[in-house]
């Protein structure tokens, strides 16, 4: 497991790196973003052009070619995972930018989003995880390369509402209304609002389990997080206190 630090801050472009027994690693210049494990990422907005550092300890591990100030977000929410970061394009709520935590590199990206809200205002969604983004357009899910964007596999939800959504950890999760013609003939109370959780190989597209939640899952409040654990496997944690494991090997 990767040591940890702590960066304190000292004022807006100064910090102080810190190991997990308190020992006084050394400065870091620039505005500390965020820490990953050992790796600190910060930015250095001093002038029109940004560029993004990656820092072990005093050892800087990399740094971003330079970028217009104006383009990003650096004030706003971010997602940081092991391998990528990504940001919001500023002005662009269409938008977004990936910083490669290995190198360095940085591209533009489809839009990040993480809640079902935003079903309601956007057609075209980007749900990222390190081993592959799920683009979601209306009911249609393509999965795509992280690195190349290349598309990899594309799922087309059934039943008449938009899915939601989630990637992680080689997993897509996608919950959607169970159609009526379906509850009935499983013998399900279409009134009773079953929907059907269904887990996707993150790589392949494959279909690797589905699982019904009806009313009598849901109490008091339905799903309350859902957890990828490997390639098509995932936790599903309901508010009553029950567990599911949906997916490969369940």
């Amino acid at each position: 497991m990767a040591a940890r630090v702590a960066v304190r801050v000292s004022h807006r472009r100064s910090a102080q790196l810190f190991s997990a027994s308190h020992q006084l690693i050394g400065g870091l210049t620039g505005i500390p973003l965020a820490v990953g494990g050992d790796l600190v990422v910060s930015v250095d907005d001093t002038g029109a052009q940004c560029r993004f550092f990656g820092f072990r300890g005093t050892e800087e591990v990399f740094r971003s070619p330079a970028f217009d100030c104006a383009a990003v977000t650096l004030n706003g929410s971010y997602l940081m995972l092991a391998e990528r970061m990504y940001f919001q394009a500023r002005g662009h709520p269409a938008g977004g930018w990936q910083l490669d935590l290995r190198n360095g590199k940085l591209r533009r990206t489809g839009p990040v989003a993480a809640n079902l809200a935003d079903l309601r205002s956007r057609s075209d969604l980007i749900y990222a995880s390190d081993d592959v983004l799920a683009r979601q357009t209306g009911k249609t899910i393509t999965g795509l390369d992280p690195d190349t964007r290349n598309r990899l596999w594309s799922y087309t939800a059934a039943g008449d509402d938009l899915p939601e959504v989630s990637v992680a950890n080689g997993a897509v999760m996608m919950l959607t209304a169970l159609p009526r013609r379906a509850a009935v003939l499983s013998g399900i109370d279409p009134e009773s609002g079953p929907e059907l959780m269904t887990v996707l190989d993150g790589r392949t597209g494959k279909v690797t389990g589905r699982r019904v939640i009806t009313a009598g899952h849901r109490i008091p409040d339905g799903i309350w997080s859902e957890y990828g654990i490997g390639a098509g496997r995932a936790l599903i944690m309901m508010n009553s206190g029950d567990v599911f494991a949906i997916g490969a090997h369940s």
